[in-house]
């Protein structure tokens, strides 16, 4: 599959056959039911030689194909993307790399079981990668599946490079959106201190830290993204909750530090730090009912 260069006449004629699928509510095959999707709800992957366009559903993580003539490709959508079709439906493939697997499309429940007898017994379900090779779900041992990550980071960041070429978002905010750790919490706060919603994101600025993992992915944010550092004060007043994080949000980092100095790389305890994330919440609910 090809990329599509951004803004090219090509560019354009997909997106536009993209709209006029889901303003024309055409079905690709009998059983399925239309549901509500938008444009901004898809992201070019690329094109086949044959010219078919394979769009990703950034919500769902699965995938609608427009043919060459503008019309939903057949097999039928998977089920969860712009179309709700059946499970017997579903389209999906499975790419083997050593001892993982990553795979793309919407997997019915009955295939899940067979796909992790694919890989060894302590393989992990690793988001991460997934996310970062375009996948539905990536499985695997957690040293291959980390080695994966560090072998598609590059294409993932040209990706990302072509896509967010020309918006305002600096090369260290394109890098974290291709390869960065992120969660529902570090995505609030990239899209309340950047000003943009990059594909894949909820949309929710309110989503707040509640434990240490969640912190930890802030402060990746913040530290690969140095612009976005400067501003974190702005996040206080996007909730209670988030108000009363940044009031204390240095001595929460010290708190961290001391305690986990290696929690850039997950390593480590940190008891403290989450109480003062603990009382911090409490705070907020607190706040919240005595106003309510």
């Amino acid at each position: 599959m090809r990329q599509v260069e951004r803004d090219s006449g090509e560019w354009h004629k997909v997106w536009g056959a993209l709209a006029a699928t889901l303003k024309g509510g055409a079905l690709p095959a009998e059983g399925c039911g239309q549901v509500q999707c938008g444009i901004d709800d898809f992201m070019l992957m690329g094109m086949d030689d044959n010219g078919t366009a394979h769009f990703k559903n950034v919500a769902t993580r699965s995938y609608l194909l427009i043919g060459a003539d503008g019309a939903p490709a057949v097999p039928a959508v998977p089920a969860g993307a712009f179309f709700a079709c059946k499970a017997e439906a579903a389209n999906y493939r499975v790419e083997h790399h050593g001892n993982c697997i990553l795979v793309f499309g919407a997997v019915p429940l009955s295939k899940f079981g067979a796909l992790t007898k694919l890989v060894p017994k302590d393989s992990i379900m690793d988001p991460h990668l997934a996310r970062i090779a375009g996948a539905s779900f990536a499985m695997g041992p957690r040293e291959e599946t980390g080695a994966l990550v560090a072998l598609m980071s590059g294409a993932a960041i040209e990706r990302a490079r072509a896509m967010y070429a020309g918006t305002e978002l600096g090369e260290d905010a394109v890098k974290w959106i291709a390869v960065g750790e992120r969660g529902s919490s570090s995505e609030a706060v990239f899209l309340k201190l950047a000003g943009i919603r990059s594909h894949g994101m909820s949309g929710d600025t309110t989503a707040h830290p509640h434990d240490i993992d969640d912190l930890r992915r802030c402060r990746l944010l913040l530290e690969q993204v140095p612009e976005l550092a400067v501003r974190i004060g702005n996040m206080s007043g996007v909730s209670r909750e988030w108000t009363a994080l940044i009031s204390k949000w240095d001595e929460i980092c010290r708190t961290m530090d001391e305690e986990a100095p290696g929690w850039r790389d997950g390593k480590g305890s940190s008891p403290n730090t989450n109480a003062l994330i603990r009382e911090c919440l409490f705070v907020g609910v607190e706040g919240a009912s005595q106003n309510g």
